[in-house]
């Protein structure tokens, strides 16, 4: 696993705030590409996913559990790629967190499960000399 640098996370808070964080998983063959708004970090080296409605991804990750996401910042002109292997909890202490989260949010959504990424790999991935070497 890797640790997170703070102005990774505080973009991970930022653009789950504002935006939402686009995810992208792959089955044998097919790659699968989402925004996701129920994002956040878990301790320093893992991060958080609400599973609400993932249906695609979530076939995928049972296949193949790693996934990738970008993050981006424009007014810093930063962005990062961060890669991970996937853990799905539908019952116990981190599903229940998970649930816990979404419901404060809303009551609306299902809160089917908790996807837990650890976080392995750190790409820079803004359009510049230097895009796509791992940092971590």
């Amino acid at each position: 696993m890797v640790k997170v640098p703070e102005e990774i996370k505080e973009m991970l808070e930022k653009q789950a705030i504002e935006k939402k964080v686009p995810i992208s998983t792959c089955s044998d063959d097919v790659p699968n590409v989402i925004y996701v708004g129920f994002i956040k970090m878990h301790g320093d080296e893992e991060v958080l996913i609400g599973d609400n409605f993932l249906n695609k991804t979530r076939k995928n990750l049972e296949k193949n559990p790693r996934l990738a996401f970008v993050l981006y910042d424009l007014e810093k002109k930063k962005s990062y790629q961060l890669k991970g292997s996937v853990k799905i909890y539908e019952e116990g202490e981190i599903y229940e967190e998970t649930k816990a989260w979404i419901k404060k949010k809303s009551e609306k959504y299902p809160a089917k499960a908790a996807v837990l990424v650890k976080i392995e790999e750190i790409y820079d991935s803004m359009g510049k000399v230097g895009a796509g070497e791992r940092i971590l």
